[in-house]
């Protein structure tokens, strides 16, 4: 992104014209829209040469402004531009249709309450500017203050025709005055939270303020200051020339939110819900994979402790089903539910006698109906679910598993 400030000679005269043809413009470049990659200053017949012209912030001279707290009417037809100009009448000398007003950015409803910061600078002197751009086909997608006041105060030490020069931005306003060899003398004691300089001013700043924690620090460094905190004078009549088309504006906003400080939290609570997703399954995956290996393996341990003489379990579960059976045939022991399995079967077959005797011995089951039941008959019933049915001598019937038999 290429910021660019156009020299304050062009603010003066008629609209358009400029009248020291060797004046400079200002540039500076950042490639993340926090830090300055490049800057410096440059003739105007070498604007063409710029780089990233196709995403360009036009700076207004701290000169050009004039700053003025006034309090808003409630509601939205209380920022309108004819409302905003009677709330300045008594403060500007120039006629209202002269001038060209801006709101500072999203202002709090507290800050609303107390008032407004509304910037004001002479509107032919802006359109010039942005013409001079757009006419070389750039696009211009927001115009921001040079200095412009701020929750908290900051210092900011450069040259103004090679004279040192102090401006204060802060709560109060913005103040500019000279930067001479004595220790500066102000009417009150700012509170300086950050103190940037020219390196051409550095040294008159801290021989001036050494109380104040100043950093080096190019005037790009400000302009990029105020536009990652929300500054855009492109309002009202300004907003329909300012931004390109529908689409370059969406993707302004959206390298504004994927780079600028302010939308660090938002961006890191989206990379967290992403992120969950991604790590949970397979953190989900690996616990479910270990929990089935822990339950092969305690399978496994037993299969080996019921099987001591199998050398090879290939299918645990079934071989011991098998070893279980081939024991039960070996030593006649009935197998678990084998009374309730008969009962059902007994119970399912009808014309069937009610029982009045049943017995387990072993692997068979005794039993006794209370009518007498034919052989062939009690065979018929029981012997497709797995049953062999033999008589006794004292009238009762023997019933025993068939082997294999479920």
């Amino acid at each position: 992104m290429l910021f660019i400030r156009p020299p304050s000679s062009l603010g003066f005269g008629s609209a358009g014209a400029v009248p020291d043809h060797t004046a400079l413009w200002h540039w500076a470049r950042s490639l993340d829209g926090q830090r300055m990659a490049a800057h410096g200053t440059i003739g105007s017949a070498e604007l063409d040469g710029l780089p990233d012209r196709a995403a360009t912030v036009l700076v207004v001279p701290a000169a050009w402004l004039s700053w003025h707290r006034i309090r808003l009417p409630q509601g939205r037809a209380g920022r309108t531009p004819a409302v905003i100009a009677g709330l300045l009448e008594d403060a500007v000398l120039d006629d209202p249709a002269a001038l060209h007003v801006a709101l500072e950015p999203y202002p709090s409803r507290a800050d609303r309450a107390q008032g407004a910061w509304v910037a004001v600078c002479r509107r032919d002197a802006l359109l010039a500017a942005l013409e001079r751009l757009q006419q070389r086909g750039w696009t211009v997608h927001a115009i921001v203050p040079e200095v412009a006041p701020a929750p908290s105060w900051l210092a900011w030490a450069h040259r103004i025709d090679d004279i040192p020069h102090l401006t204060l931005a802060g709560p109060e306003g913005v103040l500019c005055l000279p930067l001479g060899s004595a220790p500066l003398a102000l009417p009150w004691e700012p509170s300086v939270t950050q103190a940037w300089a020219e390196p051409d001013a550095l040294e008159a700043a801290e021989r001036a303020a050494p109380q104040w924690p100043w950093a080096l620090a190019p005037g790009g460094q400000l302009w990029l200051h105020h536009w990652s905190a929300g500054w855009n004078l492109a309002q009202f009549d300004l907003k329909a020339r300012v931004g390109g088309a529908w689409w370059q504006r969406l993707a302004q906003r959206a390298h504004a939110i994927w780079q600028a400080p302010a939308w660090r939290p938002a961006r890191w609570a989206l990379a967290t819900l992403a992120a969950i997703p991604a790590l949970a399954v397979p953190a989900l995956a690996w616990q479910s994979q270990r929990q089935e290996y822990a339950l092969r393996a305690a399978l496994q341990q037993a299969a080996r402790a019921a099987l001591p003489g199998t050398p090879v379990l290939l299918d645990p579960v079934r071989q011991v089903h098998q070893a279980v059976a081939r024991e039960r045939a070996r030593t006649g022991t009935a197998t678990p539910h084998a009374v309730e399995r008969l009962l059902h079967a007994w119970g399912d077959t009808p014309d069937l006698p009610p029982l009045r005797m049943l017995a387990v011995d072993g692997g068979r089951i005794r039993l006794q109906p209370l009518s007498p039941a034919s052989a062939q008959r009690l065979q018929a019933a029981l012997g497709a679910r797995g049953w062999t049915v033999a008589e006794d001598s004292d009238g009762r019937w023997t019933v025993s598993e068939t082997g294999g038999a479920p």
